[in-house]
């Protein structure tokens, strides 16, 4: 199995998102506060490193690849005696959100202090192989402290979507930037990962990517992978 390059391709039917959004390294981003930060510091009695020279948050800031947002988000939050609601618009007019009933989160989450969302993203993510990602929120990176993305681990082999399932803070207004990295995806692997970006001519072109059917209330996912495993018959 791993005697094959491990390619992850990520595939998109929007030419704005594919040219000004594009997946990439995490390597390639920066943080505004990393790049002013001095790597050295003069103390009283000898020079010391700041937190730059640091290997453990280079590593950490530099792995896997980034998935950043690609339209700006404008967020209004409503205060309820229950609860938080919200108003939002996309910048594109073309994103779509989705949230959950807040009785599947609460007990993590409190429905008196956040609301969920869930960006429908236009990027669908093939693996070739299967191997399992850490998708969590870029902690050294620049982004909104308001917005809490939802961590997993998930894999790229048996479905596709990359929606973005976050927590919001109730703060009357909250505005996300285009391309500010939301999702760092990191592979639990040892082994390269090449990255290939796809532009494909329609949406129903886009959609035949996609590798999780849905038609289960419950237990959905693991019914589909259970189904397609060769060793289960």
């Amino acid at each position: 199995m791993f005697g094959k390059k491990i390619i992850l391709n990520c595939i998109t039917y929007e030419p704005y998102v594919y040219e000004f959004a594009p997946i990439q390294k995490a390597s390639e981003y920066t943080p505004e506060w990393y790049s002013h930060m001095k790597g050295r510091y003069d103390s009283e009695v000898f020079t010391a490193s700041t937190i730059k020279k640091c290997p453990a948050l280079q590593n950490a800031m530099t792995q896997g690849f980034i998935l950043p947002m690609w339209t700006d988000l404008s967020i209004k939050m409503n205060k309820h005696d229950d609860g938080w609601g919200y108003e939002y618009q996309f910048a594109d007019s073309k994103t779509q959100n989705h949230d959950h009933d807040p009785r599947q989160w609460t007990g993590r989450w409190n429905p008196k202090t956040h609301a969920h969302m869930k960006w429908v993203s236009p990027w669908y993510f093939n693996c070739s192989h299967d191997i399992q990602w850490l998708w969590q929120k870029p902690y050294y990176h620049d982004t909104n402290d308001d917005i809490d993305i939802i961590q997993g681990i998930v894999e790229f082999k048996n479905q596709s979507t990359t929606n973005i399932n976050c927590m919001v803070k109730g703060k009357e207004k909250i505005f996300v930037k285009w391309n500010t990295p939301m999702v760092q995806l990191i592979p639990l692997t040892n082994k390269p990962v090449e990255l290939k970006l796809t532009l494909v001519n329609s949406k129903e072109e886009w959609e035949k990517y996609q590798k999780h059917p849905i038609f289960m209330f419950q237990n959905n996912y693991k019914t589909v992978v259970k189904k397609r495993c060769p060793f289960h018959r």
